[in-house]
């Protein structure tokens, strides 16, 4: 499925952004859609820990993980393994939570990009993501 890049304004200009809606689920409870960075350039993926902690998700704080990001802050993350939905195609998947709210949330390639066929195409704006055979739990 296609989507458009998302108009980021910013300095010193504004930059067009591959973001996508997400919803993190437990068992019982699940967020409101989240935009989250598709990025190539990330092994793992991230997400504000509140959102850990809101769902109940059990985050392993034994193995965490410290990321220094573009602004140079380091933040603790704890690895959690986590159901999420994309355009209605649910996912397992781990995420590493730390940080506050304003965290980016960011889908990162280890393991999201064995599951699908990610393709940016900066030049028209847009990005696409094509399924492949989905694990419905991650081992």
């Amino acid at each position: 499925m296609k989507y458009p890049y998302f108009l980021a304004p910013g300095q010193p200009r504004n930059a067009c952004v591959p973001l996508i809606k997400v919803i993190y689920k437990s068992l019982s409870k699940r967020t409101a859609p989240i935009l989250a960075l598709v990025d190539s350039g990330a092994a793992v993926s991230f997400a504000p820990l509140d959102i850990a902690l809101w769902l109940g998700i059990q985050v392993d704080k034994k193995k965490y993980l410290d990321i220094r990001g573009f602004n140079d802050i380091q933040t603790r993350c704890y690895p959690g393994i986590t159901n999420m939905e994309i355009n209605g195609q649910d996912i397992t998947i781990p995420v590493y939570f730390g940080g506050g709210p304003k965290l980016q949330c960011i889908i990162g390639q280890d393991p999201f990009f064995d599951f699908a066929k990610v393709t940016f195409e900066r030049y028209s704006n847009s990005f696409s993501i094509d399924w492949r055979t989905i694990k419905t739990r991650f081992n």
